[in-house]
């Protein structure tokens, strides 16, 4: 005859003592951290995310070079499409390729470093973002790498006295009939 009682479970027939049911997988503290850290460099992309971010920067700095505004606007994010319109075009066709080097994680992006042979050899990086599923270059977070931030003193108010119509010579007399006797 069992005895009556609290069920504590058996781990070694896959069930959970502390919550009382069955645990198919056995998952154990240890074993749940593991896969959670298995897991997480796929969700940002891995090494073949570093990979497409180059091959993608190579293939948006080649459309930049040949003209072509309409594959540069499908390579970018949906906040940097207004800058392709801005883009010099006549200036950037004659222009030789970036030297695209490698890519590094940063956030659930990558941080690619390109050479420009144009201006000596001058490092740059372009940043590229996942958008909706898909590694896009994004043009606005790439100038902030860049950007420098100055302050400039506020522009004091001015007043110019002038006349005042009989409009407002009206509001006025209005606002103060509305205020209450004191």
């Amino acid at each position: 005859m069992a005895s009556a009682g609290v069920y504590r479970g058996n781990a070694e027939h896959g069930f959970s003592p502390a919550s009382k049911h069955a645990d198919p997988l056995d998952m154990r503290i240890r074993t749940r951290l593991a896969i959670a850290l298995a897991v997480l460099p796929a969700a940002c992309g891995g090494d073949r995310g570093a990979a497409a971010a180059v091959a993608l920067v190579v293939e948006f700095e080649g459309a930049l070079r040949t003209g072509d505004s309409q594959r540069c606007r499908q390579l970018v994010t949906a906040e940097s499409k207004p800058a392709i319109a801005e883009l010099p075009w006549q200036t950037l066709r004659g222009r030789r390729p970036l030297a695209v080097g490698a890519a590094e994680p940063e956030g659930c992006g990558y941080r690619v470093h390109v050479e420009d042979p144009n201006q000596g050899g001058a490092a740059g990086a372009f940043l590229v973002v996942r958008e909706y599923g898909v590694l896009v270059v994004d043009l606005v977070a790439t100038a902030g790498l860049t950007a420098e931030f100055t302050e400039r003193p506020l522009d004091e108010p001015e007043f110019v006295p002038q006349e005042l119509t009989p409009a407002d010579i009206d509001r006025a007399e209005r606002m103060r009939l509305a205020q209450p006797a004191r």
